[in-house]
């Protein structure tokens, strides 16, 4: 049976559009706000979220590439999550895009999107390199930070993620969040909490999700599992709500 898995973490973005359903964002709320957003990627939504006026820092250890190569390794991303996506359809809601095109279509303009704006944002610091668990800003430097598909998605496959003997362990997990909340005033949210594996891997996700809940509870971090809009990963259908 196919299952759904890297070797390495892709470098595959997502459009404003996205981050508002993953994430439950008002953007109206957002405005005026800092909001950092780890890992960003080749994500849109620096580009088109500063655009409406919200300060967005995006941060990528892969942005330490030149950026022709950047944007090759955008391309062949879609193109492998394409790929690998189509040998396990039963996996994602294709529900109105049985072959993915329209996924696919959304991914390449959200990469158009950020290399359009890249250049610029690079210089002007919008976009920096750097990579958790070690962020280079101050203490509560941003008002919220968004994480989507590092955490808990590229854990090891006996944790729920999709990467065999993943270095994105427990102690990495821990480490990171810890990391945001030091970065971050008071609200932290990530999606997704599992990955689309087979072999009941959204039950190993719960228990590793649930071992970091405890953990972060016990530190006085206040934990909500909230449902969203997002439809792309069966079972990946809320997020990690974190205040304090």
């Amino acid at each position: 049976m196919s299952l759904f898995k890297f070797d390495t973490v892709a470098f595959f973005g997502r459009s404003l559009a996205e981050y508002v359903e993953m994430f439950n964002l008002n953007l109206d709320e957002l405005k005026g706000k800092k909001v950092l957003d780890c890992p960003s990627g080749p994500a849109s939504f620096v580009a088109e979220a500063n655009k409406l006026g919200i300060d967005v820092t995006g941060v990528d250890p892969v942005y330490e590439n030149d950026f022709e190569s950047m944007i090759t390794h955008g391309r062949d991303s879609i193109e492998l999550g394409m790929a690998k996506s189509m040998k396990v359809t039963h996996l994602f809601h294709t529900e109105g895009d049985p072959d993915r095109e329209i996924f696919k279509k959304e991914k390449l303009t959200a990469l158009n999107r950020f290399s359009e704006d890249y250049p610029n944002g690079f210089k002007s610091h919008r976009y920096l390199v750097a990579k958790l668990p070690n962020l280079p800003f101050a203490d509560k430097s941003f008002d919220i930070a968004l994480s989507s598909y590092l955490l808990f998605f590229y854990a090891d496959t006996k944790d729920g993620g999709v990467i065999d003997e993943s270095t994105f362990d427990y102690d990495f997990h821990i480490a990171s969040i810890l990391e945001l909340i030091r970065v971050t005033k008071n609200e932290i949210r990530i999606y997704p909490l599992c990955a689309p594996n087979v072999n009941d891997s959204q039950s190993k996700a719960k228990i590793f999700v649930d071992k970091i809940i405890s953990d972060l509870n016990s530190r006085k971090i206040k934990t909500e599992i909230v449902p969203v809009k997002y439809k792309d990963v069966r079972g990946a259908e809320t997020m990690l709500r974190l205040t304090w």
